[in-house]
């Protein structure tokens, strides 16, 4: 997933009401030490005032060439196209490898968060540094060991992490999911994708997720699990003073 803590994830339903002016994202300025904004195709002319560096996002759904042209003349560049993947229910599964995450975890899952990410919108913006972007996923992981955001944080031992979000409709959400790149190719991120499943796809739930076009393994993944695209669309970003 590519939005903040302190936004949306952009797998929820959307608001008809489109804000006039970009909204700063406290979160994600405090963790990355510049300021942040969140535009609409609608707001993206308007360039925040205030502060040597901004960064301004904007995401615009894959058929909608015209806004996408028209965010491109404003000086934003496409860094991520974003895919969201849904399926109806889950059949339970025995996932003895996963459970809730423990506070004895949760320094070593802050190191898998500042360390696994290669194709998140920060870590593919090439004017954002590898170190900034790891301590983006590591303070987003920090936000659900605290309890601040998402409904629960599931852990494979210290070898991944699963982070569940419900959406305004209430759908469940894979809010970001990692696995040690030490343990990567032995099916953790299939044991957490599964114990997410079955323990929130009761009764015919939707669950959602979002996964990067570039991240041909996640996509294998949950296609592999029975989700299925839905939606696509382009992230970009805009820096000033950068």
């Amino acid at each position: 997933m590519s939005a903040s803590p302190s936004t949306s994830t952009g797998t929820g339903s959307s608001s008809a009401v489109q804000p006039s002016e970009p909204r700063r994202d406290g979160w994600l300025s405090d963790v990355l030490g510049f300021e942040a904004w969140t535009a609409t195709a609608d707001s993206a002319a308007v360039v925040p005032a205030g502060g040597a560096r901004s960064l301004t996002t904007v995401r615009i759904p894959a058929e909608d060439t015209a806004s996408l042209a028209a965010v491109e003349a404003l000086g934003f560049s496409v860094v991520d196209v974003n895919v969201t993947l849904e399926r109806a229910g889950f059949e339970s599964a025995h996932t003895s490898s996963v459970a809730v995450a423990t506070p004895e975890q949760s320094e070593a899952l802050l190191d898998v968060a500042g360390t696994c990410f290669r194709y998140s919108r920060f870590h593919l913006d090439s004017r954002i540094t590898r170190e900034a972007a790891d301590r983006v996923k590591r303070e987003w992981v920090r936000s659900y060991v605290e309890g601040t955001r998402g409904i629960e944080l599931l852990a494979a031992g210290t070898d991944g992490f699963l982070a569940v979000l419900e959406a305004a409709d209430g759908a469940r959400v894979i809010d970001l999911v990692g696995v040690a790149p030490s343990a990567q190719g032995r099916g953790v991120g299939e044991a957490l994708v599964v114990a997410f499943g079955s323990r929130h796809g009761a009764d015919g739930r939707t669950l959602r997720v979002g996964t990067q076009i570039a991240n041909v393994p996640s996509l294998r993944l949950y296609e592999k699990l029975g989700f299925r695209v839905v939606s696509a669309a382009y992230v970009l970003h805009r820096h000033v003073g950068a």
